[in-house]
């Protein structure tokens, strides 16, 4: 896996416009609301679909896709 953190406090839109650039299949989002919740954001870059899920979930989703 290529893995990218943007440090540099760019906006939600212009950090996925940068992976889209980058030709990303998918991003985890982290944000307040998912630290509230404990939970991460897993967006398919492609369809633009997302969900809502556990960590452990997110990297069992991830992990089975890149094996498909």
């Amino acid at each position: 896996y290529k893995t990218y953190l943007d440090i540099m406090q760019r906006g939600l839109r212009s950090q996925l416009h940068f992976a889209d650039r980058w030709n990303a299949d998918y991003a985890v989002i982290i944000g307040p609301k998912e630290v509230r919740e404990g939970k991460v954001t897993l967006r398919d870059l492609e369809s633009g679909e997302q969900e809502t899920l556990t960590l452990d979930d997110c990297l069992e989703i991830l992990a089975q896709r890149a094996t498909a």
